[in-house]
């Protein structure tokens, strides 16, 4: 900016050096056929004198010389407030964790515990929809760590239960939860419901049962 600022200030000064010359010496011989035979006293420089027109002149153009260096300070001024201006912090997910808006997220993109450090942040915040699908794609990771489902993004919660009721069938209690945690998932998720403290409650303990049932030895 401070090299576009001497551009305009040259052309300025181009400008003036152009037109400003005439315009005075104009506006002196109109001020002399004005005021006649009056003759105003000479100004001192040393060597020689100039006469009244060009004090004028000279003047004008110191005071236009002002006005340009306090119009160039504005402006860099200006920049230099709009440079140091503080940026607004945006809310967006860090590199690497999962955005729970998406509707394309998967249950694979974390372990088990990290999709409970994310629920626990959004909980954190009184996010509690993003809470609520948080632990259930943690449940979903812990019933895929066990074997007990195989993670797909085309699967339905419909197919997911399907699975875990032929690979589960020594685990009612794994079975019940689960089906307990999609059924106030896709009421909030899908639905009408509001996400509460109690929804996440809810299905973060029916986590902690599918982790605390042990799949009985063959």
């Amino acid at each position: 900016i401070l090299r576009w600022i001497r551009r305009q200030v040259r052309s300025i000064g181009d400008f003036a050096s152009r037109n400003l010359g005439s315009f005075f010496q104009a506006l002196g011989r109109l001020i002399q056929r004005i005021l006649g035979g009056f003759n105003p006293p000479a100004m001192p420089t040393g060597n020689s004198q100039v006469d009244w027109v060009t004090g004028l002149r000279f003047t004008l153009y110191a005071v236009l010389a002002v006005g340009i260096a306090g119009l160039a300070w504005l402006l860099f001024k200006f920049w230099r407030d709009r440079r140091h201006r503080t940026t607004p912090v945006v809310n967006v997910p860090l590199l690497g964790t999962p955005d729970l808006r998406a509707e394309t997220v998967s249950a694979d993109q974390l372990p088990e515990d990290g999709w409970l450090a994310l629920a626990a942040e959004m909980a954190a915040h009184g996010e509690w929809r993003l809470a609520l699908r948080a632990v259930y794609l943690a449940s979903l990771a812990h019933l895929a760590h066990r074997e007990l489902v195989r993670l797909a993004p085309s699967k339905s919660n419909y197919e997911y239960q399907a699975e875990l009721r032929r690979r589960a069938r020594s685990l009612p209690t794994v079975q019940s939860a689960f089906r307990e945690t999609v059924e106030d998932f896709d009421r909030v998720w899908y639905g009408t419901h509001e996400a509460t403290p109690t929804h996440f409650d809810r299905v973060r303990a029916r986590l902690e049962t599918m982790r605390n049932t042990a799949t009985p030895a063959s």
